[in-house]
């Protein structure tokens, strides 16, 4: 099946690195819920991205915190053949939805400051 910007004869392509929670998490695949790097559990579900579930963090402290490797291998290793596939295409590469990570660490964390 031809990707959706083919059909649509788009000249603009995009990807991202890749995480060990994929943005959509089919419960399917993955069960009612999947753990992301950072930590934080996520409801799946058929139609969106999930939502967090509780607080990633006991404390409002990261002194004992174990960050996600950003340049761990198998983020990037995808990207080199989607780029030349798709060298006759703007394309727009992203770093993530670290966003996401900020707000549920900062919404749950920051009574306790």
């Amino acid at each position: 099946m031809a990707a959706l910007e083919d059909l649509l004869d788009m000249p603009l392509r995009m990807n991202g690195c890749k995480s060990i929670k994929p943005l959509y998490s089919h419960p399917s695949e993955f069960g009612p819920t999947v753990t992301d790097e950072f930590g934080v559990v996520w409801s799946t579900t058929e139609i969106d991205r999930g939502s967090p579930i509780g607080p990633s963090l006991a404390e409002p402290d990261l002194s004992h915190f174990k960050w996600p490797a950003p340049t761990a291998p198998y983020r990037f290793e995808h990207l080199a053949q989607w780029t030349a596939a798709n060298a006759a295409h703007f394309t727009i590469l992203w770093v993530g939805d670290l966003w996401e990570r900020a707000h549920v660490h900062a919404r749950h964390g920051a009574a306790a400051l």
